[in-house]
C-alpha cells in the first residue's frame, strides 16, 4: 500500500461481476495492515481455503449502512464466497448504525445474500447504544476503526510519558482554545457557533477552523445552496435543516445579523499548517491474522485528494483545551476522527456530540477530564422526536448552551495551564489508551 497502488493488496480481477469505484490506495482501510493478500477470488479454491489455517475474507467497503442494499448487485460474487468458505466483510465503519426499525428494513432487503458463518459488518459504532438489535447482533463485529486511523496515520508513538514528535508544540500555547468545526452545515455546529459570537467567546485566543463552503458535503435539501448569499437572501430549505425554529430567538438575531462574519470567521489551514509527520498509514504484512481472498477490493467512492479527516493542525497542538463538533448530534454516541485528534495530541477537550458521552467514553477505556470540566450537560434526559421522518432530540439546543457556558467559564480561567495540569493523569492515560486501541486485533477473531 504505497505510493501509486504500488504493492497494492489486491489484484484487479475479471470485469464479469459488477463493481463499484476501486481506489488505487486503501487509504481508508489500515486494518488491512493485520491481513495478507490470498489471491484473486476466481483463483483460490474451496480446497485451498480448507488447508490453510487462516481465515480469508472478501472485503466490501460501502462506508454507510445505508448502502448496505447495493449488495445485491454482488450475489453472485458473495454467494461464491459461501461456497468456498470465504468470509464476506462488509465495512460499514464510517457512519453510524441506525436505530432497529432501520435495521431490519435493510436486513429484510438483503436476506437472501446473509449467511450466518460467513457474512459480517464492520461497524464503528458500539451496538451497546442500540436498542432491539439483538436479532442481528450476531453479524455485527466492533472495530473502533477513527481511534485506529488517527492512531496509524501519526504513528510514531512510544509507548512512554509523551508523544515525542509533539513536545516543541506543547511547549507553547498561542490558544486557549481551538474548534475544528468541519462543516457548519450542520444545525448543531450552526448553534454553537452563533451562541460563541453572541457572547463574544471567539477572539485572537480562539482558533477556529472549517471546510470551506463549496468544500462541504450538502445534503440533497441543501444542493442548491451554492453560497452564503443563498443563505442571507433567506433559503427556506436551509433554515428548516438548522431547525432554526427552535433556536433562542436572540440567537436566531444574532446569526441573521451576523451570518456573513460568522461564516466567513473560520481559517482554512493550509498544507504547512498541518502537523504531518507520517500522513500515510504504516502498513506491514508481517504477523498475519487473517488472509485477504478478493478479485477486487470493493470500495466506497472517493475523489478527495486532501483529507480533512486525517490532518492535526499545528493550531490543535498549540491550544489549551480542544472543541470537537461531533458529526453527529441527536442519536446514540458515535465517535469520528474529531474525538480521537485531541487525545492523541495529547489536548483536553469537551465534545459537542451526542448524549451519553461519559458511559460512552469509559466503555472505550478513556477518562473524562473532571478537573477542566462540567459534564451535566451530558445527564440531561432526552426526548425523542420525530420531524419529516428525521429523528431528533428536541433538547439538543439547550445542551448545546450549556457546553457554550463552559466555554465561557474556562474562559475566564486566569491560568488554564495550572487547571489542565490538575487532569494531567488523565490525558496520559487516554493518549496510551488510544495506542491499546490501535493494537488491539481482537476483533479479527470474531471475523
Amino acid at each position: 500500500m504505497g505510493n501509486n497502488g504500488q504493492n497494492s493488496l489486491v489484484k484487479k480481477g475479471s470485469a464479469s461481476h459488477p463493481t463499484w469505484d476501486v481506489l488505487d490506495q486503501y487509504i481508508d482501510v489500515v486494518y488491512l495492515r493485520f491481513m495478507e493478500y490470498a489471491g484473486d477470488l476466481h483463483e483460490v479454491t474451496a480446497r485451498q481455503i480448507k488447508q490453510d489455517s487462516s481465515k480469508h475474507l472478501f472485503p466490501i467497503c460501502l462506508g454507510t449502512f445505508w448502502a448496505l442494499e447495493r449488495l445485491n448487485t454482488l450475489e453472485q460474487v458473495i454467494l461464491e464466497c459461501y461456497d468456498k468458505g470465504i468470509t464476506v466483510l462488509v465495512d460499514i465503519s464510517w457512519e453510524p448504525v441506525p436505530e432497529a426499525h432501520s435495521i431490519k428494513t435493510i436486513f429484510s432487503k438483503i436476506e437472501k445474500i446473509t449467511h450466518d458463518k460467513y457474512f459480517k459488518i464492520l461497524v464503528s459504532h458500539d451496538l451497546y447504544f442500540i436498542d432491539e438489535c439483538s436479532e442481528f447482533e450476531r453479524f455485527f463485529v466492533y472495530y473502533n476503526m477513527f481511534a485506529d486511523m488517527i492512531y496509524t496515520y501519526h504513528g510514531t508513538i512510544q509507548k512512554n510519558i509523551q508523544y515525542p514528535y509533539i513536545t516543541n508544540y506543547n511547549n507553547i500555547k498561542r490558544y486557549n482554545f481551538s474548534c475544528l468545526a468541519g462543516s457548519y452545515l450542520r444545525h448543531h455546529r450552526l448553534n454553537f457557533i452563533t451562541d460563541l459570537f453572541y457572547r463574544n467567546l471567539i477572539d485572537d485566543t480562539f482558533f477556529l477552523s472549517g471546510i470551506p463552503l463549496e468544500k462541504q458535503q450538502k445534503s440533497a435539501d441543501l444542493d442548491h445552496v451554492e453560497s452564503i448569499e443563498q443563505i442571507l437572501k433567506g433559503d427556506k430549505a436551509f433554515y428548516e435543516s438548522m431547525r432554526f425554529d427552535q433556536w433562542d430567538h436572540t440567537l436566531q438575531e444574532c446569526f441573521n445579523e451576523n451570518a456573513e462574519l460568522i461564516f466567513g470567521r473560520p481559517e482554512f489551514f493550509e498544507h504547512n499548517d498541518i502537523h504531518n509527520h507520517n500522513i500515510r498509514p504504516k502498513v506491514y504484512y508481517s504477523n498475519v491474522k487473517k488472509k485477504i481472498c478478493s478479485e477486487k477490493f470493493i470500495s466506497r467512492p472517493n475523489s478527495r485528494k486532501f483529507h480533512w479527516d486525517k490532518i492535526i493542525p499545528k493550531q490543535l497542538l498549540e491550544s489549551y483545551i480542544n472543541i470537537p463538533l461531533e458529526t453527529y448530534f441527536s442519536m446514540s454516541p458515535f465517535y469520528t476522527e474529531k474525538t480521537f485528534k485531541p487525545i492523541v495530541a495529547g489536548v483536553p477537550f469537551i465534545p459537542l456530540m451526542a448524549p451519553k458521552f461519559i458511559e460512552s467514553f469509559k466503555r472505550m477505556g478513556f477518562e473524562p477530564y473532571y478537573n477542566i470540566f462540567d459534564y451535566d450537560f451530558d445527564d440531561i434526559n432526552s426526548q425523542e422526536c420525530f420531524d419529516k421522518n428525521t429523528y431528533f432530540e428536541s433538547n439538543d439546543f439547550e445542551r448545546i448552551s450549556l457546553i457554550v457556558d463552559q466555554v465561557a467559564r474556562l474562559s475566564k480561567e486566569n491560568n488554564l495551564k495550572s487547571l489542565i495540569k490538575k487532569d494531567e493523569e488523565a490525558i496520559l492515560h487516554n493518549q496510551q489508551q488510544i495506542i491499546k486501541i490501535s493494537n488491539d486485533t481482537s476483533f479479527l477473531d470474531k471475523l
